[in-house]
Protein backbone atom coordinates (compact mmCIF):
# COMPACT_ATOMS: atom_id res chain seq x y z
CA UNK A 1 0.00 0.00 0.00
CA UNK A 2 1.60 3.27 -1.08
CA UNK A 3 1.13 6.41 1.36
CA UNK A 4 1.90 9.07 -0.70
CA UNK A 5 1.29 11.63 2.83
CA UNK A 6 2.36 11.50 6.24
CA UNK A 7 -1.37 12.13 7.49
CA UNK A 8 -2.40 9.35 5.30
CA UNK A 9 -0.40 7.03 6.95
CA UNK A 10 -1.21 8.30 9.84
CA UNK A 11 -4.92 7.75 9.57
CA UNK A 12 -4.29 4.63 8.28
CA UNK A 13 -2.19 3.62 11.42
CA UNK A 14 -5.12 5.18 13.54
CA UNK A 15 -7.65 3.00 12.20
CA UNK A 16 -5.49 -0.03 12.69
CA UNK A 17 -5.54 0.65 16.34
CA UNK A 18 -9.18 1.71 16.27
CA UNK A 19 -10.85 0.18 13.56
CA UNK A 20 -14.50 1.08 14.75
CA UNK A 21 -17.85 0.08 16.15
CA UNK A 22 -17.57 -3.69 16.84
CA UNK A 23 -14.25 -4.53 15.84
CA UNK A 24 -11.04 -5.18 17.80
CA UNK A 25 -8.96 -2.45 18.84
CA UNK A 26 -5.22 -2.77 19.37
CA UNK A 27 -2.73 -1.25 21.68
CA UNK A 28 0.45 0.18 20.01
CA UNK A 29 2.44 -2.31 20.97
CA UNK A 30 0.01 -5.25 19.49
CA UNK A 31 0.06 -3.02 16.26
CA UNK A 32 4.10 -2.97 16.39
CA UNK A 33 4.16 -6.28 17.03
CA UNK A 34 1.93 -6.91 14.16
CA UNK A 35 2.97 -4.10 11.53
CA UNK A 36 3.81 -5.75 8.02
CA UNK A 37 6.98 -4.37 6.77
CA UNK A 38 5.64 -2.48 3.69
CA UNK A 39 3.99 -0.56 6.56
CA UNK A 40 6.92 -0.06 8.91
CA UNK A 41 9.13 0.65 5.31
CA UNK A 42 6.94 3.54 4.49
CA UNK A 43 6.44 4.57 8.53
CA UNK A 44 10.09 4.98 8.62
CA UNK A 45 10.43 7.50 6.07
CA UNK A 46 8.16 9.70 7.81
CA UNK A 47 9.58 8.89 11.96
CA UNK A 48 13.42 7.95 11.05
CA UNK A 49 14.05 7.65 14.57
CA UNK A 50 11.99 4.67 15.13
CA UNK A 51 14.10 2.64 13.71
CA UNK A 52 16.68 3.33 16.64
CA UNK A 53 13.49 2.33 18.66
CA UNK A 54 12.67 -0.53 16.96
CA UNK A 55 16.31 -1.90 17.18
CA UNK A 56 16.37 -1.23 20.75
CA UNK A 57 13.76 -2.95 21.54
CA UNK A 58 14.66 -5.95 19.64
CA UNK A 59 18.04 -6.53 21.42
CA UNK A 60 15.88 -6.25 24.81
CA UNK A 61 13.74 -8.46 23.62
CA UNK A 62 16.57 -10.98 22.89
CA UNK A 63 17.80 -10.56 26.20
CA UNK A 64 14.82 -10.94 27.73
CA UNK A 65 14.61 -14.14 26.00
CA UNK A 66 18.06 -15.39 26.99
CA UNK A 67 17.39 -14.59 30.54
CA UNK A 68 14.29 -16.54 30.80
CA UNK A 69 16.11 -19.14 28.93
CA UNK A 70 19.00 -19.20 31.67
CA UNK A 71 16.26 -19.02 34.39
CA UNK A 72 14.35 -22.31 33.08
CA UNK A 73 17.69 -24.17 32.86
CA UNK A 74 18.30 -23.09 36.35
CA UNK A 75 14.49 -24.42 37.41
CA UNK A 76 15.15 -27.94 35.45
CA UNK A 77 18.57 -28.20 37.28
CA UNK A 78 17.19 -27.67 40.54
CA UNK A 79 14.38 -30.18 39.57
CA UNK A 80 17.11 -32.48 38.99
CA UNK A 81 19.17 -32.00 41.58
CA UNK A 82 21.92 -31.18 39.16
CA UNK A 83 24.43 -28.40 40.29
CA UNK A 84 23.33 -25.28 40.02
CA UNK A 85 23.87 -22.57 37.41
CA UNK A 86 25.64 -19.36 38.00
CA UNK A 87 23.02 -16.63 38.56
CA UNK A 88 26.24 -14.00 38.09
CA UNK A 89 25.23 -12.74 34.30
CA UNK A 90 27.51 -10.74 32.49
CA UNK A 91 27.67 -7.29 31.52
CA UNK A 92 25.86 -5.68 28.37
CA UNK A 93 28.00 -2.83 26.34
CA UNK A 94 26.44 0.04 27.72
CA UNK A 95 27.13 -1.43 31.26
CA UNK A 96 30.98 -2.71 30.70
CA UNK A 97 30.78 1.29 28.95
CA UNK A 98 29.13 2.79 32.30
CA UNK A 99 31.45 1.33 34.81
CA UNK A 100 34.48 1.64 32.33
CA UNK A 101 32.76 5.92 32.43
CA UNK A 102 32.47 5.58 36.81
CA UNK A 103 35.91 3.79 37.38
CA UNK A 104 37.91 7.10 35.47
CA UNK A 105 35.57 9.15 37.24
CA UNK A 106 36.27 7.52 40.79
CA UNK A 107 40.44 7.92 39.89
CA UNK A 108 39.77 11.46 38.61
CA UNK A 109 38.50 12.47 41.85
CA UNK A 110 41.29 11.12 43.90
CA UNK A 111 44.13 12.08 40.95
CA UNK A 112 46.24 14.83 40.84
CA UNK A 113 46.94 14.24 36.97
CA UNK A 114 44.11 13.36 35.90
CA UNK A 115 41.40 16.18 34.76
CA UNK A 116 37.46 15.47 33.53
CA UNK A 117 38.26 16.63 30.17
CA UNK A 118 41.51 14.03 29.81
CA UNK A 119 40.78 11.32 27.18
CA UNK A 120 41.69 7.47 28.13
CA UNK A 121 44.73 7.85 26.72
CA UNK A 122 45.79 11.07 27.82
CA UNK A 123 45.06 9.65 31.88
CA UNK A 124 47.89 8.55 33.93
CA UNK A 125 48.51 4.33 33.38
CA UNK A 126 46.51 3.92 36.60
CA UNK A 127 43.74 5.13 35.41
CA UNK A 128 43.87 3.16 32.11
CA UNK A 129 44.43 0.33 34.06
CA UNK A 130 41.35 1.33 36.22
CA UNK A 131 38.79 2.29 33.47
CA UNK A 132 39.59 -0.72 31.52
CA UNK A 133 39.45 -3.00 33.59
CA UNK A 134 36.05 -2.16 34.89
CA UNK A 135 34.35 -2.76 31.78
CA UNK A 136 36.94 -5.70 30.99
CA UNK A 137 33.96 -8.00 32.44
CA UNK A 138 33.04 -10.33 28.85
CA UNK A 139 30.47 -8.22 27.89
CA UNK A 140 27.84 -9.56 25.46
CA UNK A 141 29.00 -8.08 22.28
CA UNK A 142 30.85 -9.57 19.48
CA UNK A 143 34.63 -9.05 19.55
CA UNK A 144 34.09 -5.64 16.87
CA UNK A 145 32.20 -4.10 19.43
CA UNK A 146 33.91 -4.88 22.48
CA UNK A 147 37.38 -3.53 20.41
CA UNK A 148 35.27 -0.61 19.01
CA UNK A 149 34.20 0.38 22.78
CA UNK A 150 38.49 0.50 23.72
CA UNK A 151 38.64 2.57 20.88
CA UNK A 152 36.22 4.97 21.60
CA UNK A 153 37.43 4.67 25.54
CA UNK A 154 41.04 5.22 24.00
CA UNK A 155 40.17 7.94 21.86
CA UNK A 156 38.64 9.56 24.61
CA UNK A 157 34.79 9.48 22.73
CA UNK A 158 32.39 8.26 25.39
CA UNK A 159 29.74 5.83 23.73
CA UNK A 160 26.39 7.81 22.89
CA UNK A 161 24.59 9.20 26.02
CA UNK A 162 27.73 9.04 27.92
CA UNK A 163 29.45 11.96 29.60
CA UNK A 164 32.36 12.22 31.81
CA UNK A 165 32.03 14.19 34.85
CA UNK A 166 33.37 15.49 37.56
Amino acid sequence: MPYKTEDELRGFLCLCLDPGPGRTKRTAAQLAAIMPDPVYEALIQYAPNLVELREHAGQLAEQATAAHNAYAEGLVAWIRGDEPLSVRRRKSLLESAMAAVQAAQRHIEGCADCRPDMRLPEMCPDGQREALAAADDKPECAPEEVLQLHQQLTDGVPPHGIEITR
